[in-house]
């Protein structure tokens, strides 16, 4: 506290495991680390809505990554569908991204950091292509400066239940508005989902990926 009364911009950061980043953020840590999203995308579980499905504040006092220098590449990992899911879906969301050197670029090969170098390896052309779409993604004026929330898909016809496998997120500001949603499954899935943009009859709508463009 001594700190942040001399340096009230002062951001603190901890590295913190096993469930104690509670702990440290009513210590006064801005962000926390919080490891769980990259273990499950790698995991047997996956994503799923249960994991995410809570308040704005509490989302926003976490870093997320998909690499660190302790970890394995997940381009070696994650196919890179479920590479481009799990990135999509976790660095959109309202909290701090950690990216790490070569994240970008779809390296694969994990080295110690005491080996202080690193092999030569070829980009990943598709890899390096998604990334730079992703931050335009991450920049978006509805997320810099607006508000969150958490959509909840239904099911499109009785008897499908492919709905659970779809995770969606929503930002606003004023008339901006980004709708962020992820596939989880290696299928199709159907749903139907509230975009909570109020009353749009009678207008025109367009929905433009920026992921891709369509």
């Amino acid at each position: 506290r001594l700190v942040r009364d001399k340096h009230p911009e002062f951001c603190f950061i901890a590295e913190v495991y096993w469930g104690l980043d509670l702990e440290l953020r009513e210590m006064c840590f801005d962000y926390t680390y919080y490891k769980d999203p990259l273990d499950w995308a790698v995991g047997p579980s996956g994503l799923s809505r249960v994991q995410f499905d809570y308040d704005e504040e509490k989302h926003r006092r976490r870093i997320r990554f998909l690499e660190n220098h302790d970890e394995l590449r997940i381009a070696s990992m994650l196919s890179l569908p479920m590479h481009r899911a799990a990135a999509t879906w976790i660095f959109s969301l309202p909290s701090a991204g950690l990216f790490h050197q070569g994240q970008f670029s779809g390296a694969l090969h994990k080295a110690p950091v005491q080996l202080m170098r690193m092999p030569t390896e070829e980009p990943n052309v598709e890899i390096a292509q998604f990334y730079d779409n992703l931050l335009t993604v991450t920049a978006h004026d509805a997320r810099k400066n607006g508000h969150w929330s958490f959509l909840h898909p239904r099911q499109s016809w009785q008897g499908n239940d492919t709905h659970w496998q779809v995770l969606a997120q929503a930002w606003d500001h004023d008339e901006s508005h980004l709708r962020i949603f992820v596939n989880w499954a290696d299928y199709r899935s159907q749903c139907w989902i509230d975009l909570g943009i109020g009353n749009l009859q009678g207008k025109e709508v367009i929905l433009r990926d920026m992921l891709t463009s369509k």
